[in-house]
């Protein structure tokens, strides 16, 4: 087999190429890219690319590619070679090549950070070549890992009042609205009068094998062992500015949860027990140096409990009196394969029902869109009784019109025409953005003369707010 150059090289593809690769391996670089090379190596497409001055981004498949347990494995075993598994109780790594530091992992990538003084791009992409064609992977190995037991409030009022002002604040009407759990069981063609129940089992009897930590404040990822339990769902659009602490969603085929009150994406399906402590004082198994509680590969198993139940297992957590209930145990890749490779009938006809049910809620959710995106189109200009736009009063030595400083959704209007309003004190409106809440304040004194801004209008940066008349 010939192997075509591609049209762009540095000098270290042109050793690798030459030199180093396999001759069943594919490979091709982009122009004007941060990828540094792409390749097949035994049929999985493998990606390096730089990820500012001390990053390197390695890639295994594409991100249509479905989830692979398997080779989350093989990553883990690769970051496991290099010695880039932080010791949680050193909290230090211990790399087997000098300029190495430390690695983060995803679903199917490892980020690498090393030291660009003393180890060069060049030679660190040569030594991962040479290692991910020659590392072999053991496919029965055991892997110890941990079994976690949480309590869990299905359907829960906390994450209902969540979802009330969501829509109340940001969107109204979308497919997964006002129940996220009723939009779980069509999104996967879960029907029937009983639909909300058979969703909740299958959160219930799943394995979560938890495949990623961190986002921020050791944010678990999880998915189900067993894939007949791999509920999909798409997430909010757009996001949330507010979730409870403790709740837990579904993204895709991931479930997290949630460690403090924060915005976010997932639909809600119940709320949990503390999994973070920030400064690590509310007893085992948090502390100081780890205030998260759930490990890269450990498992959670979910246990339903009332409302009432969970607020009073919350409150002994915060307190430090909870039994945090973990046992060791095994993780078996043999059991990984055996549940990946199986063609049961009853999940392929499960995978049939997902994939007709997403197709017709994409539709609706598309059409759904557009509505809101039209709405806010004729909301997005104030115009006075006879339809003509009006002017804007320009700032002078008597009044002071108010701009915003960057652009998103009208999310609050807290005064109207006439208000006295304080310097510093009166809140004018809250603009939503990229999941925060913005806040604007009068900067004057004076009355409020003129409201250019409607509730949930979409508004760009530099677009008048407010008229405030200075008061003499």
């Amino acid at each position: 087999m010939t192997i075509h150059k591609p049209t762009y090289f540095n000098k270290i593809n042109d050793t690798l190429l030459d030199n180093k690769f396999h001759v069943d391996d594919e490979y091709n670089i982009a122009n004007n890219s941060s990828l540094l090379l792409e390749y097949k190596h035994r049929d999985l497409l493998i990606q390096y690319r730089q990820a500012g001055e001390s990053y390197l981004l390695i890639e295994y498949g594409d991100s249509k590619s479905p989830v692979n347990l398997i080779l989350r494995m093989r990553i883990h075993q690769l970051q496991e070679y290099l010695g880039l598994i932080t010791d949680l109780t050193t909290m230090k790594t211990k790399p087997i090549l000098n300029g190495l530091i430390d690695g983060a992992t995803a679903i199917r990538s490892l980020l690498i950070r090393y030291d660009p003084i003393r180890l060069s791009q060049n030679t660190l992409v040569e030594y991962l070549q040479t290692v991910e064609k020659s590392l072999s992977f053991d496919d029965t190995i055991n892997l110890p890992c941990r079994k976690i037991s949480l309590p869990i409030a299905i359907n829960d009022h906390w994450n209902k009042d969540a979802v009330k002002h969501y829509m109340e604040t940001i969107r109204s009407k979308a497919t997964y609205l006002p129940d996220n759990l009723k939009f779980i069981a069509n999104n996967n063609g879960i029907t029937g009068e009983n639909d909300i129940d058979q969703v909740s089992n299958i959160l219930l009897e799943a394995e979560w094998l938890v495949i990623g930590i961190g986002f921020y404040l050791g944010c678990p990822f999880a998915i189900p062992l067993n894939p007949k339990h791999r509920l999909s769902v798409p997430k909010y659009n757009p996001s949330r500015t507010y979730t409870p602490d403790g709740s837990c969603g579904l993204g895709g085929n991931y479930m997290a949860i949630y460690p403090i009150e924060s915005p976010g994406g997932y639909q809600l399906f119940g709320r949990t027990i503390p999994t973070w402590s920030t400064f690590g004082t509310i007893g085992h198994p948090f502390t100081n140096g780890q205030p998260w509680l759930l490990n890269m590969f450990d498992i959670i198993q979910f246990q339903s409990v009332t409302e009432e139940e969970l607020e009073n297992l919350r409150r002994l957590a915060f307190a430090g009196k909870y039994q945090y209930q973990i046992t060791e145990c095994t993780l078996s890749l043999n059991h990984f394969k055996e549940l990946n490779d199986s063609n049961d009938a009853d999940l392929q006809a499960f995978k049939e029902k997902q994939h007709l049910a997403r197709e017709d809620i994409y539709e609706k959710e598309t059409q759904l869109l557009e509505e809101v995106d039209s709405d806010r189109h004729k909301n997005n200009f104030d115009q006075s009784s006879d339809g003509s736009q009006q002017l804007i009063p320009q700032s002078d030595d008597n009044q002071k019109t108010f701009y915003a400083i960057v652009g998103g959704v009208i999310q609050s209007i807290a005064v109207q025409i006439e208000d006295q309003v304080v310097s510093d004190r009166t809140i004018l409106c809250t603009i939503q953005a990229m999941k925060t809440d913005i806040t604007i304040k009068a900067d004057c004194d004076g009355i409020l003369n003129h409201i250019f801004i409607k509730l949930n209008q979409l508004i760009n940066a530099g677009d008048p707010l407010f008229v405030i008349k200075f008061q003499r």
